[in-house]
């Protein structure tokens, strides 16, 4: 036995050993870590990546802790009048969101704050006349609440059909989401608006191009969190009596952790067990029988709130008699 005698915690020590005779090779590097409490396995920022099984799961080096991954979303919305492509486009992630590109007219969509992702797509076009393509979409622009997000794009042309004479009621609407450059639209021009009810004008991303400049374009982008993920940690044991489960973790309102144990009999078949309870951080696996599963293994699904939210496993302790 060897006296450490003054160990620091939470630092890692590296140790290596030989027999003390000449031209024998030292053994493989080892190494311990010094902590707060007594476990039997423990797993926290000090882990091996390669130990892990992770989907949409990422370790966070600010906060130390495992959270969901997050993805950049990107939407690109296109709008090329007659003589510049006459065609229009709302791309998110690599998808059309348009059902149709080509037509005569304006297309709108409803954009989540969030994700960026469209939806309600709406189209203000041929064969309608210009009185019923204009009034519905201005009737459509005032019914938004304050904040909502609205992207618009002409394709072919969007004067004759939707926008009218400079100055008119739906491009007043159309002002009310931030349009800096609506009253500039005329005939067969390329116009697209990425707009905010109630937004000040000239405050949200809008492009105009006159006739043979080619088609306008907005490209955005939003850095977002996974809906869910999951991950499962390294085999603990061999036991002759489970105790407990302790997890160091984070969860904000309306997320969600859960963890499931995964039992490994002698031959190494595997039986998801049950879902476990914690109670002030701890929950009890006395459940297990250490006779038919000797080893065991943690699955955590980390479930994100309507905001996107994630929550955090900062480490996992497991009791056990070895």
């Amino acid at each position: 036995k060897l006296s450490l005698s003054n160990i620091n915690l939470n630092e890692r020590y590296w140790y290596r050993a030989r027999l003390n005779v000449p031209q024998v090779d030292w053994s493989a590097s080892y190494s311990f870590k010094k902590i707060d409490e007594d476990f039997s396995w423990f797993i926290d920022i000090d882990h091996n990546e390669n130990d892990l099984l992770k989907r949409n799961i990422e370790f966070d080096s600010t906060s130390q802790s495992w959270k969901i991954s997050r993805v950049t979303n990107t939407l690109k919305i296109t709008s090329a009048g007659s003589n510049d492509g006459k065609f229009a486009s709302m791309i998110f992630n690599t998808q059309e969101y348009l059902p149709n590109t080509f037509y005569w007219g304006i297309s709108t969509a409803e954009i989540d704050s969030l994700t960026l992702e469209p939806s309600n797509i709406k189209y203000f076009a041929w064969p309608n006349s210009l009185a019923q393509n204009s009034d519905s979409l201005r009737n459509y622009i005032l019914s938004l609440p304050e904040g909502k997000l609205l992207a618009m794009t002409i394709s072919d042309d969007g004067v004759q059909l939707v926008l009218g004479a400079i100055g008119s009621p739906v491009r007043q609407a159309i002002k009310t989401l931030g349009s800096l450059y609506v009253d500039s639209v005329l005939y067969r021009q390329s116009w697209c608006l990425f707009g905010k009810k109630g937004a000040a004008i000239g405050s949200v991303p809008e492009s105009y191009k006159k006739l043979f400049q080619g088609a306008a374009i907005i490209d955005t982008s939003k850095l977002v969190i996974f809906d869910e993920g999951e991950i499962t940690f390294p085999a603990a044991g061999r036991s002759s009596n489970w105790i407990n489960v302790v997890m160091n973790d984070s969860i904000p309102n309306g997320g969600d952790i859960e963890v499931v144990s995964i039992g490994i009999k002698s031959n190494n078949q595997i039986d998801t067990l049950s879902v476990l309870t914690f109670i002030n951080d701890s929950s009890s696996i006395g459940f297990i029988d250490a006779n038919m599963y000797d080893r065991i293994k943690l699955n955590a699904k980390l479930f994100a709130n309507d905001l996107k939210e994630s929550p955090s496993i900062y480490s996992i302790g497991i009791n056990y008699i070895q």
